[in-house]
């Protein structure tokens, strides 16, 4: 039964969710964000408000969102040629035809183990659309890879799944495309980093081997020949978050400064979709091949010298 509005409103929503968390334990379910909002719309007001004390609660006593048993719908999609061990003794082999595409569970403690042998590296697609017509056009199986999406700014379930494959395969190579755009590279920042909203999940939930392949601004469209003409005009906010970013990157990530520069000095950005403009194929027999070819090659050289 919801509990009734309380004068002190945020003491009561954390009150009523504390008491959510305990019961989801004793039960050992799990239950989403927005199930509890509807537990009781009044008292929250908006999912925001139940967002951010699941959050602070799960900070103050150092713990994970999904330790409280609490999930979030989730948007991640991979495609590739992976095996996925349960915890109740299941495999769920994900193929690399072109039919095969599993969401990432929420849940990511269901899987006791996840077995990449089959693939050479991890590609991580910004967007859905770009993710389907890889999906289409096989490139996963041409390039022994395992595509993964988290469609747009990822979820924590998508970037659980990420760090886990990282942690566990240090030496597999996690690549990002992302659009030429400040919100393209937050993006990649986000998967390597960790955001500052969940600041202290950064350890499990960070990729800090994964490397930005493009579409680089300052670079790729000299390089393939590009249209000029694909590029936007980037918007008085995209210009400020592009400084904001360029501002606080660190020397590690000089590729990723410079073609943010290059989008401030010429107040321009791309989108992935701009490879359309070369062909159909372009982003999968031409664009990827190249870029993904130069990092392997390079990474290779660098063992060799370790």
């Amino acid at each position: 039964m919801p509990l009734p509005l309380h004068p002190h409103p945020i003491t009561a929503r954390s009150v009523f969710l504390m008491d959510c968390i305990l019961k989801l334990h004793h039960a050992q379910a799990t239950e989403s964000k927005r199930d509890l909002y509807y537990q009781n719309t009044k008292l929250f007001g908006s999912q925001k408000s139940v967002d951010k004390i699941v959050d602070d609660i799960a900070c103050s006593i150092g713990v994970s969102r999904r330790h409280l048993r609490i999930v979030a719908k989730c948007k991640g999609l991979i495609h590739g040629h992976i095996q996925v061990r349960l915890q109740n003794g299941l495999i769920v082999r994900v193929s690399d035809d072109h039919k095969t595409i599993l969401p990432i569970n929420p849940n990511i403690d269901t899987y006791a183990h996840i077995d990449v042998t089959c693939i050479q590296f991890v590609l991580v697609v910004e967007k859905d659309a770009v993710f389907s017509r890889l999906v289409q056009l096989g490139y996963a199986q041409k390039a022994k890879c395992l595509l993964v999406t988290g469609k747009g700014y990822p979820d924590v379930a998508t970037r659980l799944f990420l760090s886990r494959i990282a942690r566990e395969n240090p030496h597999l190579p996690v690549l990002c495309l992302v659009d030429g755009d400040p919100h393209g590279i937050d993006i990649f920042l986000i998967y390597k980093y960790g955001s500052a909203a969940m600041r202290h999940q950064c350890d499990e939930l960070a990729v800090p081997t994964m490397e930005w392949i493009g579409l680089d601004v300052s670079h790729d469209y000299k390089q393939f020949g590009i249209p000029m003409c694909t590029l936007l005009e980037m918007g008085v906010r995209e210009t400020k978050k592009a400084q904001k970013i360029c501002d606080q990157m660190i020397p590690s990530d000089e590729a990723c400064v410079q073609c943010l520069e290059t989008m401030l000095k010429m107040l321009k950005k791309a989108e992935i979709e701009a490879l359309s403009s070369m062909g159909f194929s372009f982003l999968s027999d031409v664009y990827l091949p190249q870029k993904v070819g130069n990092i392997l090659v390079n990474r290779m050289l660098q063992d060799e010298d370790e």
